[in-house]
């Protein structure tokens, strides 16, 4: 991805999920999400009042041109009511810390895990795809494309109808590609016959694996578009 080789990334990406495939399998039950990804919120870098000095109280913040609702307002109506979240969950083994420099690839694309420190044997399967998903587009897509390409990638992502957009930047079309292919894999473990599925057992854990990496801003390729994506993930659930 570094190399912006984006086809030998995706290449890579289902010989990753292929081995994972026993380790996920498990069983659906109903877990409370906003308790359960507690810790990929990371509330003890204590980046809320932090974050709240920068960007305010109010509903809503303009981010890149475009008003989007303020994360943290969520965030605080989530923990205050942990119904909301209440939804089928597919439970199993995981990773738990899958992004791309836990994923070593040979000279004959022969793939490997590393670094399982936050390994699980019962957890949410999903957050094996969101959190690569979260690591792809804030740690591995440019800065330097226009603002406009950006907004429409992530307003297409935020809704399952909007995944067919192609964007003119390399970098952006291929990780657009790749995140395609992640939510494709991952729907597997979804229970369909939940009402708003996608939003509830998908978007709902990627927006709180998006909050969580606030602290990291320094490292964030681009910090906009870490608050843009958590604004409008914040309208969509």
């Amino acid at each position: 991805m570094e190399r912006n080789q984006w086809q030998n990334a995706a290449a890579a990406l289902p010989a990753t999920y292929e081995m994972l495939q026993t380790a996920h399998t498990g069983r659906f039950a109903s877990v409370c999400y906003i308790r359960h990804y507690g810790r990929y919120l990371r509330a003890d870098k204590g980046w809320q009042p932090r974050l709240r000095s920068v960007v305010g109280s109010s509903r809503t913040l303009e981010v890149l041109g475009v008003r989007v609702r303020n994360p943290l307002a969520t965030l605080t109506i989530l923990q205050g009511n942990r119904a909301l979240t209440t939804a089928p969950a597919h439970l199993s083994a995981v990773h738990g810390d899958l992004h791309p420099k836990n994923v070593l690839v040979g000279g004959v694309r022969k793939t490997c895990l590393i670094d399982f420190g936050w390994a699980c044997d019962s957890f949410h399967t999903v957050v094996d795809y969101a959190f690569m998903e979260a690591s792809i587009k804030f740690f591995r897509l440019p800065w330097h494309c226009s603002r406009s390409e950006l907004v429409a990638f992530e307003k297409g992502l935020c809704d399952t109808s909007g995944l067919d957009l192609i964007p003119r930047n390399r970098t952006l079309r291929g990780g657009l590609t790749t995140v395609t292919m992640i939510r494709n894999l991952a729907v597997k473990y979804m229970d369909s016959n939940d009402e708003q599925w996608f939003v509830r057992q998908y978007l709902v854990p990627l927006f709180l694996i998006t909050c969580g990496l606030f602290p990291y801003a320094a490292t964030v390729t681009n910090l906009e578009h870490l608050l843009l994506s958590a604004g409008l993930l914040a309208e969509r659930i």
